[in-house]
């Protein structure tokens, strides 16, 4: 219903945003900048496989992701993945709902900022 949103990472002082599109059980994380500029071209920087085959039975999901080691880091790409999956299983949802569904009404920077971004102003 989602398929696309945004996950600010921090690094050094500040942050990176990378942007994220999910398909058929698999999600590609790449930098937002490089996204805007040409989607079909982006470098991966994540990707990563959703295994829910014991999400009814035992109300377990696995994730596997791979990734790009000189563009980020294990620790930095673990806190993205576990920054989207807290906000697609919240009541913070409804971030990602309008990101995809009502994009004028995203309000990029209040996202960033509530999620701990210094803007620097």
């Amino acid at each position: 219903e989602s398929p696309m949103f945004i996950s600010p990472v921090p690094r050094g002082t500040g942050f990176i945003v990378l942007a994220m599109q999910y398909k058929e059980s698999s999600m590609c994380f790449t930098y937002l900048e490089e996204f805007k500029k040409s989607p079909e071209t982006a470098t991966p920087w994540i990707f990563s496989t959703l295994y829910d085959d014991l999400a009814v039975s035992k109300g377990l999901g696995l994730v596997r992701a791979d990734i790009v080691p000189h563009l980020i880091s294990k620790e930095e790409a673990g806190g993205a993945l576990e920054a989207l999956v807290k906000l697609y299983t919240s009541d913070r949802y409804d971030q990602a709902w309008i990101f995809n569904h009502a994009p004028k009404h995203f309000n990029f920077e209040a996202f960033l900022k509530a999620a701990g971004c210094d803007l620097g102003g």
